[in-house]
């Protein structure tokens, strides 16, 4: 694994970014709890839950 130097600027910005998906998920996970048990077109045929997991999952694998 290779290392990169950054400096305290573009670490508060890549933090500030991250800080904004999270939000950002959030505003997300709120509007599809508040319409629970409803189907939404995700082009898979799931449901909001299933929605909601993968987008989750993917925020998880990309800030963890």
């Amino acid at each position: 694994m290779e290392w990169i130097k950054v400096d305290k600027k573009q670490h508060l910005g890549l933090v500030e970014e991250r800080n904004a998906y999270r939000r950002l998920l959030d505003e997300c996970l709120f509007a599809f709890n508040s319409i629970p048990n409803q189907r939404v077109a995700d082009g898979d045929g799931g449901n909001t839950y299933k929605i909601a997991v993968k987008i989750e999952q993917a925020f998880r694998n990309y800030f963890d």
